[in-house]
């Protein structure tokens, strides 16, 4: 994968999960300067390996926190059903 294609996904995905303001929070999630991260995203820098593992890493955590909210949410959506059929 190009190094563009690499700093593609890794505008999309910080899009997706922190908005347009993405970079700062992008950089703590990835533990890398915002610096970096800036200049990587205006093509100075080179996406490297390490920051791309990272990258990944990121965003299967971020999956998972979703898997459990998306379970907790459908919890409460049962259980609201659950008492509606029991009340009619």
């Amino acid at each position: 994968m190009t190094n563009r294609r690499r700093v593609q996904h890794l505008e999309a995905a910080g899009r997706a999960l922190y908005g347009e303001r993405w970079q700062s929070p992008m950089s703590r999630a990835l533990g890398c300067s915002q610096t970096l991260l800036s200049r990587i995203a205006a093509g100075d820098r080179e996406m490297t390996d390490d920051l791309t593992a990272a990258l990944i890493a990121a965003l299967e955590q971020e999956l998972d926190r979703l898997d459990r909210t998306r379970t907790y949410i459908d919890n409460i959506r049962a259980a609201l059903a659950a008492d509606l059929r029991r009340s009619r």
